[in-house]
């Protein structure tokens, strides 16, 4: 694993550290189901950088960790430390010019390719497309509620912005289905 920057965090290195931020103390077993639980692929796929990741912070400073009570397993507990709060703090605000992009969107990748498939083919992929997307509409609905029952403000706002954005995948996908059925070639 690269070095760590504590000026410039990575994604992965920002999100742990607001986990962590969040829930300490905690251990790096709670951040890694945390991130299996995600909806979003990208950390639900970063669960095994977990535990190299925390050894990494805690190296340069940006965690303390003490053993945890009555765990015979050697369970650790993180904390941010005055340094891992200041690195959270510039990742948050930080103005990296790729923020405002569009995200890797693996259905929207696939489009670019479907002229391959016969229009046999097509339809019954973007029905598949539709039907996971309406399960992750369904599953994002469900955690708005509990955070709302909750009262966790920042995940509400977090998840809504994810559910905006899968609705608004839901909606071209249901456009694109509108013009194959018109023009199935």
């Amino acid at each position: 694993m690269a070095r760590l920057d504590p000026d410039t965090p990575t994604e992965l290195e920002g999100c742990t550290l607001g986990f962590i931020w969040r829930e300490q103390p905690c251990t790096a077993y709670q951040i890694r189901a945390a991130f299996q639980a995600s909806l979003t692929s990208s950390w639900s796929a970063s669960t095994g950088s977990i535990y190299p990741l925390v050894r990494k912070l805690v190296q340069a400073g940006l965690l303390s960790q003490g053993a945890a009570e009555a765990d015979r397993r050697g369970a650790r507990m993180l904390r941010l430390t005055r340094a891992g709060e200041k690195a959270l703090r510039r990742w948050i605000v930080s103005d990296a010019g790729w923020l405002g992009d569009s995200i890797t969107d693996a259905i929207r990748l696939r489009c670019h390719f479907l002229a391959l498939l016969p229009s046999s083919e097509r339809i019954p992929a973007l029905e598949s497309w539709i039907g996971r997307t309406r399960e992750t509409l369904e599953a994002l609905d469900l955690r708005i509620a509990e955070y709302g029952r909750l009262g966790d403000t920042e995940e509400i706002w977090a998840h809504r912005g994810a559910r905006l954005q899968i609705a608004a995948r839901m909606e071209w996908l249901k456009q694109i289905r509108a013009e194959m059925w018109k023009n199935p070639q």
